[in-house]
């Protein structure tokens, strides 16, 4: 009993001690996301996209892979085109970028959870910074890297907006903020939900006059509306410019072959699952398939996602908080969303996750922050683990990095659509990074693309029916459709 008495006293120490120091926090958190920094950038295919845009971007033109229709929205790529000023190919440069906004993130979600936690809020700061999810879109180029501090400092306005007596500042802040949020991932107008129904839960309680409550719901419903729509605008016209049958944002949404009710069972499974990945220490890469839905990996995500919710109900009903209230919103365009994006949607609120585990154990305030303390720091173990065998395998692809810039010189400038066939893996988005222009990844038993000009294929494969061996490049050769002149 002694040596219990004397561990929980020692946790009890070395949290306060923390707690004190949070500086010490933010810069052991800096450390650990600069030491990720690598000119061997982990690959992804809409981070390759993200970075044909921003490198555009930089010389005037709005384009991606060679097409006017850009497809994602515009905020992340315009804030790491300064990374391009290093290079056509800046991968280091971006993630110093990206870096200095992972900072801008930390803050955020001190200076948003403080309010209620008091210095409690760096165990929410340092959950948040050191989860395996953030750390994995932090080693690619990533629009969450933008949008989560976004979202969080748009929180922190809009709650300042209404508990200040001069709210005009606060209010230009806080949808000028949202608005970045928005135009960097079109979820960001969920945003306005949380807030009106803050502002209206407010007023209902007397806390503001209704005026006041109307007048900044109809600022912020306003200026979020105008940056969506512009959004759909701007993508439609992109669409109008192209023929290869694109899609738009809303079209998304409605997939062939699936009914309502499926897609809401599955959404709602799936988002169940990105919590539970989330919070739970190394089960991040843990999930079931889609429409197993009896998986005993789905009845500990239930029941965590039950606890959360508990902790959720406590958080929103003690503070009314914008960016809390914000969280049913958000899950529901994500539940509606058919496709399934790992935990990369959930990532940037992942501060209300963690503040509602915070407030579902109020009622143990003494135990609250030695929970957190050890909490904190198996993720952290758990987060470096999975970047570790993660390191190594994007340095073992990077072997072909060379093999593929001759391939790309031997591509001609302007070609519009490539075929990569063989073994998928990153060279395809390799080449695409290089040529600036569209690949298609194929395996050697599958037709080649009908959309596909030129056909990259192993040195010893049989020409593609319908094109023609251009030359042979290293281990690959060169193929080109015979219709083209």
């Amino acid at each position: 009993m002694t040596g219990k008495t004397e561990i929980n006293s020692d946790l009890s120490r070395g949290a306060r001690w923390v707690e004190r120091r949070p500086w010490i926090v933010f810069v052991f958190l800096a450390i650990l996301l600069a030491i990720q920094i690598t000119p061997k950038f982990k690959m992804s295919p809409d981070g390759v996209s993200y970075m044909s845009i921003a490198g555009n971007m930089l010389h005037g033109r709005i384009e991606r892979l060679g097409s006017p229709h850009i497809r994602y929205a515009p905020g992340y790529p315009f804030f790491i085109t300064p990374a391009f000023l290093f290079g056509e190919r800046p991968f280091f440069a971006v993630q110093v970028v990206q870096w200095i906004y992972a900072m801008v993130l930390a803050i955020g979600v001190y200076a948003w959870f403080a309010k209620y936690a008091g210095r409690g809020a760096i165990w929410i700061t340092a959950l948040t910074m050191a989860n395996a999810g953030y750390w994995d879109l932090f080693r690619t180029a990533s629009s969450e890297i933008v949008f989560a501090p976004a979202v969080v400092w748009a929180g922190y306005f809009m709650a300042r907006s209404l508990d200040a007596r001069r709210w005009i500042g606060w209010a230009i802040a806080a949808v000028v903020v949202a608005g970045i949020a928005c135009a960097t991932r079109q979820a960001g107008a969920m945003l306005a939900g949380g807030f009106v129904l803050a502002a209206g839960m407010r007023a209902l309680r007397g806390r503001i006059p209704w005026p006041r409550a109307i007048a900044l719901c109809a600022i912020v419903v306003f200026f979020v509306g105008i940056v969506s729509w512009g959004l759909i605008v701007f993508d439609r016209w992109g669409i109008r410019q192209v023929s290869t049958g694109d899609s738009g944002y809303v079209a998304v949404f409605f997939q062939p072959g699936r009914t309502l009710g499926g897609q809401l069972a599955e959404g709602t499974r799936r988002q169940v699952a990105e919590i539970g990945r989330l919070l739970i220490p190394g089960m991040w890469k843990t999930h079931s398939r889609e429409h197993e839905y009896l998986d005993i990996n789905n009845v500990i995500f239930a029941a965590i996602f039950v606890l959360v919710v508990i902790g959720w109900w406590r958080l929103c009903r003690e503070t009314d908080d914008p960016l809390a209230l914000s969280l049913p919103f958000f899950l529901a365009l994500y539940i509606v969303y058919p496709y399934d994006s790992g935990t990369r949607f959930t990532v940037p609120i992942f501060p209300v996750l963690g503040g509602s585990v915070w407030y579902l154990l109020k009622n143990h305030p003494k135990g609250r922050s030695d929970f957190f303390l050890i909490f904190v720091a198996i993720h952290i173990a758990v987060s470096v683990g999975f970047w570790l065998d993660d390191a190594a395998h994007v340095r073992r692809r990077y072997e072909r990095w060379p093999d593929m810039e001759q391939v790309a010189a031997a591509i001609p400038r302007g070609t519009d659509v490539v075929a990569m066939r063989g073994e998928i893996d990153d060279r395809w988005m390799f080449l695409m990074c290089l040529t600036d222009r569209p690949i298609a990844p194929e395996t050697d038993d599958e037709p080649v693309a009908g959309f596909a000009d030129w056909v990259v294929d192993g040195r010893d494969q049989a020409v593609a029916s319908g094109f023609d061996r251009i030359k042979f490049v290293g281990k690959y050769q060169l193929e080109k459709r015979a219709t083209l002149k």
